[in-house]
């Protein structure tokens, strides 16, 4: 459709509505792919917090709590064992914690137990580019013999890219990189982080094994999640919070697609580089007076919501920090409201590191579990919560890596 807008006060219009909250996509991501968000008769539960790419870490505290056997094979049974978010990004070691965790869902399943790996921040962060505290080693695990070639392609193609979208500045301008230019772009992009993003992508290995896992989970009278979920948001329901939050990042790979179809932005773009040049992109249609590819304005809608998004939002239930940081006394309430709205009796969260040990909050309304396991880094504590018989116990594994 060409012309879509053509007038200034048609414009203002399309301006608002980019300011305004978007609905996302109201097709519900397939029943099929997702996993199961709520169990009963649970008869032990183990749960451990950030992993952050602690793989030596995280083996060791499996096997002390008989888990896994030394051929890293489930022995637990029955167990429940949840991982709640942030398996990856400050480590090293991230790639090889996906694989373990993603096998070992296989392989206690078949056993009669479970393994739930929730989404944290950071593997919604890793699907939308923010790559902030991805390591260099990290990206390394994803090269291969032909990562030189693909890096040399991909630079050739944004340089393209680049021509293209300065033409379209206001006013435009003109794109002349030098030496000094493509190693600056080299030394961004590592060998590997052009294959971490493909591995990241809605058709990736790890993009589609994260958008079909649950952020919240209920296990017989706990829910567990990494953030935490404040009051406005438990009045949903578990299904209704996974729903969207899985209905975000499908949206979100969605509306890159199209961006890219339409040349807003190109393949390799981290998520600063997306919201600039969509900035970029309103700015020129603003001076244009219109927009002419249709499929291009409701994405660039639709990304323009994201602070909204639970993904994304300070207060959304994979960045709460409310259970860790509010003060009892006042809180308490608040926390009763929230426990009531999901019927639940216990909330157990990671994302807010608690450095001595597992703490509990709130008359045991709370159990926060993020101990720092990736000890290099936070100098904290190997740890997992032990829940069985109605008990909670905290268990701080000593061996190898942990001691």
């Amino acid at each position: 459709m060409k012309n879509l807008i053509s007038k200034c006060s048609c414009w203002m219009l399309v301006l608002l509505c980019l300011s305004l909250a978007v609905p996302l996509n109201s097709t519900p991501v397939s029943s099929s792919v997702q996993a199961k968000a709520e169990w009963a008769n649970v008869p032990k539960i183990v749960a451990v917090g950030d992993v952050h790419g602690a793989y030596d870490e995280l083996i060791a505290i499996l096997q002390e709590l008989n888990l896994i056997d030394q051929h890293l094979k489930w022995t637990g049974g029955k167990t429940h064992f949840v991982q709640a978010g942030d398996s990856i990004d400050r480590g090293s070691q991230d790639k090889k914690v996906l694989d373990f965790l993603m096998d070992l869902e296989k392989q206690a399943e078949k056993a009669g137990g479970r393994v739930h790996c929730l989404i944290g921040n950071h593997e919604a962060m890793n699907i939308i580019g923010d790559l902030r505290y991805v390591t260099r080693e990290s990206f390394a695990a994803y090269a291969n013999n032909k990562s030189e070639d693909l890096r040399e392609k991909t630079y050739a193609r944004y340089v393209k890219y680049r021509v293209a979208r300065a033409a379209r500045n206001v006013p435009p301008q003109t794109f002349t990189p030098d030496q000094q230019f493509k190693d600056d772009w080299m030394a961004k992009h590592p060998p590997g982080y052009l294959e971490h993003r493909k591995a990241f992508s809605e058709t990736g290995q790890y993009g589609r094994w994260v958008s079909t896992r649950n952020a919240v989970l209920r296990l017989n009278d706990t829910v567990f999640l990494h953030g935490g979920i404040n009051e406005e948001i438990s009045a949903l329901s578990i299904r209704e919070i996974n729903d969207r939050i899985r209905q975000e990042i499908k949206t979100y790979y969605e509306t890159r697609a199209a961006l890219i179809r339409g040349g807003v932005l190109d393949e390799s773009l981290d998520f600063d580089e997306t919201v600039q040049q969509v900035a970029n992109e309103i700015k020129y249609l603003q001076a244009k007076g219109g927009a002419d590819d249709p499929e291009v304005l409701k994405a660039l809608q639709q990304l323009q919501t994201q602070g909204n998004w639970f993904i994304t939002l300070p207060t959304g239930p994979l960045w709460y920090r409310g259970y860790a940081q509010e003060p009892e006394e006042t809180f308490q309430p608040a926390i009763d409201r929230i426990k009531a709205n999901l019927k639940t009796a216990h909330l157990v969260v990671g994302h807010t590191p608690s450095l001595t040990g597992v703490k509990s909050r709130f008359a045991a309304g709370v159990f926060l579990i993020d101990t720092g396991i990736l000890r290099p880094y936070y100098k904290g504590l190997c740890s997992a919560l032990v829940i069985e018989n109605d008990k909670f116990t905290p268990v701080y594994p000593k061996n190898g890596p942990c001691s």
